[in-house]
């Protein structure tokens, strides 16, 4: 995955939802079928998937086979999860390192 296909997942939501989606669309070869399937699986226009399908593909991050680049499904986890509230993230089972005592 190239460095300019991580600003673009990063920067635009349309991207987000057709990355998240891809894995759900049944087919994966290019008909007018797998564009309307795969906008409605992601819930966008279908101009969006004709005007991102190439930079997806081409940037080696939707897959041909369905899947997503584990780097940059790991990469959408991150940015997902730094806008969770930590209320309802799940509590860490290591302590909390305590301040070094001064003096000895």
């Amino acid at each position: 995955m190239h460095a300019t296909a991580l600003l673009l997942l990063r920067d635009n939501a349309t991207v987000q939802r057709l990355v998240v989606a891809w894995p759900n669309v049944k087919q994966h070869r290019l008909t007018e079928k797998m564009v309307q399937s795969w906008a409605q699986v992601a819930g966008v226009p279908e101009y969006e998937v004709y005007t991102w399908m190439p930079m997806l593909v081409s940037n080696g991050i939707c897959l041909k086979d369905g899947t997503v680049d584990p780097l940059a499904m790991g990469y959408l986890t991150r940015l997902a999860m730094a806008r969770v509230p930590k209320e309802f993230l799940p509590k860490s089972d290591k302590p909390k390192d305590k301040p070094a005592k001064e003096g000895g």
